[in-house]
């Protein structure tokens, strides 16, 4: 996919939200959300969302501008949002003739907390009409559980 942006932010609030869109694109499908560690930029081993979704590939397709994944941190109502903007339109399905796929794994999370992931298509419905998130809720396991222990914050508590 050739002009794609992507970018995130603590703000979530869609700029287009309020203006009417004649169409727009049916609900992202296939949420997956697990934890997992990776490496931050100081090499430091961290526990990440890796979260993965499709597009659905139905003539709504034309009108879809973006996608973005909504995080929630249960416990402080902390958000932050990611946000891909296509500039090209795009075909019902990719090169591999495969429904569009998303990903992300770079969301760093804290042992023992709980997260909301939601996912939604851009632009998003208009004021008033069906809205068509897909949440998947997650608990990330305290110190003890194998797959975190070795982070740099379990190694540090």
């Amino acid at each position: 996919m050739a002009h794609t942006k992507l970018y995130s932010r603590d703000n979530c609030l869609d700029p287009g939200w309020l203006k009417p869109w004649r169409y727009t694109p049916s609900s992202p499908v296939n949420l997956e959300v697990e934890l997992d560690t990776r490496k931050d930029e100081e090499g430091h081993l961290v526990p990440v969302l890796v979260a993965r979704w499709k597009a659905q590939d139905d003539g709504s397709i034309s009108s879809l501008k973006g996608t973005e994944l909504h995080v929630l941190k249960e416990a402080t109502n902390q958000n932050l949002c990611v946000r891909y903007e296509f500039f090209d339109k795009m075909s019902m399905r990719n090169p591999a003739y495969e429904k569009w796929s998303f990903s992300l794994d770079r969301v760093v999370v804290e042992p023992g907390l709980s997260y909301v992931v939601s996912v939604s298509n851009l632009p998003k419905p208009n004021l008033k009409h069906s809205g068509y998130n897909i949440d998947k809720h997650i608990t990330v396991p305290d110190c003890k559980d194998p797959k975190i222990q070795r982070s740099k914050v379990c190694l540090e508590s």
